[in-house]
């Protein structure tokens, strides 16, 4: 009886595999500590990135307010490093034909 006991409470416990993909989740926006912890790029090329508009931010600051917190798009961090790779790598394919 106690191995029929423990089959069924391993049927009654989740999958492990969902567990760990939700453990495993980012999240939308972060701070800028944690997207230099996440890809090294510190506080001045990220000023200059936001401004160029080649990666999206908000700031938490309420109108009137003199403080706020500055938020990331964690994906446009990843979408403009991935452009970054692909044009690099055009332009050594191209400097290879030479």
């Amino acid at each position: 009886m106690k191995n029929a006991s423990a089959i069924q409470q391993r049927q009654a416990q989740p999958k492990t595999v969902a567990n760990n993909q939700a453990a495993k989740q980012e999240p939308e926006w972060c701070d800028e500590k944690t997207i230099t912890r996440l890809f090294g790029i510190t506080h001045t090329p990220l000023f200059n990135l936001r401004k160029a508009g080649k990666i999206r931010s908000v700031s938490t600051a309420v109108d009137g307010a003199k403080y706020g917190k500055r938020l990331y798009l964690l994906q446009s961090v990843r979408d403009f490093l991935e452009a970054q790779e692909r044009d690099q790598n055009n332009a050594n394919k191209e400097g290879a034909l030479v």
